[in-house]
């Protein structure tokens, strides 16, 4: 086998569309792929590129920026894990969780078993509207307040909540509402200059 051939055998993701225990997905090593974790099976992230990552960096500094520094609120990045009543384990490109909801204010060391109170997913060229809406769903129906959806593409944000549903553009206002009271800023701070 050639060194080339090696390397390539090598960078695959090793776990993708394995059935597993929760317990063997939390023990999983480092191979340098995001999963979550689905209906049992460890399911590969597609990796983010540039763009993707800046906004959600983006909107990390901002809420970072709200929560004093993270002294009032804990915001997580993409590889904090939340673990949901049915076991599936999501991994939200940012969310927060308000000061009082997790014990002693302590960051626990495994996956989240408690809902944050925003998710944000920042869309990837290659997801499936059927996996966006899943994660929606599913969110939601844990007690999430609110989920953000953020769009690269349209420079879009669209804002689910159990009261419904808003499509905010550049020129509006995001508010967080219950999910991080009093936070606002203009939909363009969460997206690169165009």
């Amino acid at each position: 086998m050639t060194t080339l051939t090696q390397a390539i055998m090598t960078s695959q993701p090793r776990f993708h569309g394995q059935p597993m225990s929760l317990e063997a997905f939390a023990a999983l090593p480092d191979d340098g792929y995001r999963y979550e974790y689905v209906k049992g099976v460890a399911t590969m992230m597609s990796p983010a590129g540039g763009l993707h990552g800046r906004i959600a960096i983006q909107i990390a500094a901002l809420l970072w920026s709200y929560f004093d520094a993270g002294e009032s609120g804990h915001i997580f990045d993409s590889s904090t894990g939340y673990r949901l009543p049915n076991g599936d384990v999501r991994t939200p490109d940012v969310s927060v969780i308000l000061p009082g909801r997790l014990p002693d204010e302590r960051d626990p060391q495994g996956f989240i078993d408690i809902p944050p109170d925003l998710a944000v997913e920042v869309i990837s060229p290659s997801e499936r509207y059927e996996d966006i809406q899943q994660k929606i769903t599913q969110y939601l129906a844990w007690g999430v307040k609110a989920v953000w959806i953020v769009d690269p593409a349209t420079r879009t944000v669209t804002v689910h909540t159990a009261d419904g549903v808003t499509r905010l553009a550049s020129g509006d206002t995001l508010e967080a509402g219950p999910a991080a009271p009093g936070f606002a800023c203009r939909v363009e701070r969460l997206f690169p200059p165009a």
